[in-house]
């Protein structure tokens, strides 16, 4: 009995181990990497990094932001902007000469290039002192100004839909909406008023009536609506049992959890919340020239706590319901994905923290895939059930992680920032290449075997047959074989069913008087049973293709005067005498022809196997 428990055991673990993919094998191969601070020794944290086109030549970049405290003379070392090329090469760096707190990187100018805005400054004697640059593809200074405040949020949007962007900037005391060229449009609140009680973490919009203007939404110890004119509207306040300066909202956006019709927004903090708040009672008070002027209130739909921190946060509309779903790459080691109403729809372990993670369709499949970072350096892949796919160990400190087509091969690469900091590109090995593409070939001829159309699912086995023995998969190799062998004897049957079909035509026109039609019928069919060898049918095909041909020799003859009339109960029928007696010799000598050829085809093959036979023993000999 104990044996036999073993012994179910290690199948069931051989069984597991097959069904598991395997990691064993690079999925990855290193592109290149970078010391991006060389030899200094000093505490730099990076503040961005995104694989995307800067300058609009359909190459992706990578750009790179760092960021470190003031204080020593390294500061300009420590706060940069570097754009890679795909070869690790820097394209660009701008220094930033003091501490950087927010980045974007969007086309805010309409001349279709990425340019990058930064904000940054100190406290100089007490001062606030803040910067905010704009930086062309190149690297270039657009435009900068200051303000005597710290920007640490920063947010680019058209807000009145006039194709031209604004920039809004939050701070330690306002939030301040700007032209791009730096020039003031209002400040909340207004510089006469009172400053806000704490600073300003986060920034977006939402469009609060579908007029296609948009509203402004900021995160500071709550989350706040204002109307694009800089008016206050409601507010909502989080974590309402701590101290205000003890809490804030670190990432806001708009959202679409439910189909009310109530504009929503997913709000994380720093205590490791996710609120998710409707906004309600929308109503427009008074609209003018200049101001449009609204009342509403915020109420929470739900809230979900983790605990430990939200290292990285993301909105995806992972099962296509048009609704949105929020994944978590968390402090814990697991990676999160929760649904519209807060339910969590699954968790996946990773090994170590988890830092960062991007939504990309890396290997070109049609299917959006998770790519998630890991503190201890792995890199896994995730679909969007949140199922493993490929996991690989990079033996790096990684900090950030992002992905994209980077060396123009049409599948998707991985960037990495580790704590150093140091850059690192991976790029998908050519193996993991091919077995994508012949499992997505597999895949169509499997669904098209499933749909009945077995020629164009062969063509399909056929190609993924052959990339699969290219790069050794046996196993699939085999499973592929299996699947044609089903096709062809499904299109075997197909074919007889179709020889079957044209011989009952054949004798459908011969019984009508139609020989022409009956011949051609009776030739496709037999044509089709000579493909597949069945001589039965075969035999069955020339018999009726005699008869054909009787009656059409017998219509090609004059009229005997001598005629046979044979009377019926359905009245007097006449038969040609002569015709009967040359069809009935006719058939005599075909038949012998057919037995004569059938004995013939025999002796061959008894005279070929006693010669075979005799060659053998002579060997032997």
């Amino acid at each position: 009995m104990k044996n036999s428990r073993i012994a179910a055991i290690a199948v069931s673990i051989i069984c597991l181990a097959a069904l598991t993919p395997s990691i064993s094998a690079a999925t990855l191969d290193e592109l290149f990497s970078y010391n991006i601070l060389g030899s200094l020794q000093e505490k730099v944290d990076v503040e961005r990094l995104k694989v995307t086109d800067v300058d609009n030549n359909g190459m992706m970049d990578i750009l790179v932001v760092t960021t470190g405290k003031p204080g020593t003379p390294n500061t300009e070392l420590k706060n940069s902007v570097y754009v890679f090329n795909k070869d690790g090469t820097i394209r660009w760096r701008y220094k930033i000469e003091r501490e950087i707190f927010a980045s974007i990187i969007k086309d805010v100018n309409n001349d279709r290039n990425m340019e990058t805005v930064v904000s940054y400054g100190l406290m100089q004697e007490n001062i606030p002192r803040g910067t905010i640059k704009i930086l062309d593809k190149n690297g270039a200074l657009i435009n900068q100004y200051g303000r005597t405040s710290l920007m640490r949020a920063i947010h680019v949007d058209d807000l009145n839909n006039d194709k031209y962007y604004e920039l809004l900037a939050g701070s330690e005391s306002r939030l301040t909406l700007q032209f791009i060229d730096g020039s003031r449009i209002w400040d909340f609140p207004e510089r006469t008023e009172k400053a806000l009680n704490n600073t300003v973490y986060s920034i977006s919009t939402i469009d609060l009536d579908r007029d296609d203007e948009k509203e402004i939404v900021y995160g500071s110890s709550g989350v706040y609506l204002l109307s694009r004119y800089g008016k206050f509207i409601c507010g909502y306040e989080v974590d309402t049992e701590l101290d205000p300066l003890k809490r804030y909202v670190s990432y806001l956006t708009s959202a679409r959890l439910s189909a009310d019709g109530n504009p929503e927004i997913i709000a994380a903090t720093n205590t490791n919340k996710i609120y998710a708040l409707a906004v309600k009672d929308i109503r427009v008070t008074s609209t003018t020239a200049d101001e449009k002027t609204y009342t509403a209130n915020l109420e929470k739909k739900w809230v979900y706590e983790f605990h430990n921190n939200i290292n990285s946060i993301q909105m995806y509309d992972l099962d296509k319901d048009s609704y949105d779903e929020i994944l978590v790459a968390n402090e814990n080691g697991n990676m999160y994905a929760l649904d519209n109403t807060g339910r969590v729809l699954w968790t996946f372990r990773l090994d170590d923290a988890g830092k960062d993670f991007d939504i990309t369709d890396i290997d070109q499949d049609g299917q959006v895939d998770i790519i998630v970072g890991a503190s201890s350096g792995s890199i896994y892949s995730l679909d969007t059930k949140g199922n493993f796919m490929w996991k690989q160990a990079t033996d790096t400190n990684l900090k950030k992680i992002s992905a994209g087509d980077i060396d123009g091969d049409g599948f998707g690469e991985v960037a990495l920032v580790t704590e150093e900091p140091k850059l690192y590109a991976f790029k998908i090995n050519q193996s993991f290449i091919q077995k994508t593409q012949a499992d997505n070939l597999y895949s169509t001829g499997e669904r098209l075997f499933l749909a009945s159309s077995y020629k164009e699912s062969k063509e399909y086995l056929l190609q993924a047959r052959h990339l699969y023995s290219s790069i050794g998969l046996d196993f699939e190799v085999r499973k592929t074989q299996s699947l044609l062998d089903r096709i062809e004897s499904k299109i075997s049957d197909e074919r007889q069913q179709l020889a079957g079909t044209y011989y009952d035509k054949a004798r459908d026109y011969y019984i009508s008087g139609d020989y022409e039609k009956a011949r051609k019928y009776v030739t496709m069919a037999k044509e089709i049973y000579t493909e597949s060898g069945d001589s039965k049918n075969i035999l069955k095909c020339e018999l009726l293709e005699m008869r054909i041909g009787t009656m059409v020799f017998e219509t090609t003859l004059p009229v005997s005067t001598t005629t046979l009339k044979n009377e019926t109960a359905e009245g007097p029928a006449e038969l040609n005498i002569t015709a009967v007696i040359l069809a009935a010799l006719i058939l005599i000598i075909v038949i012998a022809i057919i037995l004569y050829l059938k004995k013939r085809r025999e002796e061959e093959v008894f005279l070929a196997s006693a010669e075979s036979k005799s060659k053998g023993d002579i060997n032997e000999k």
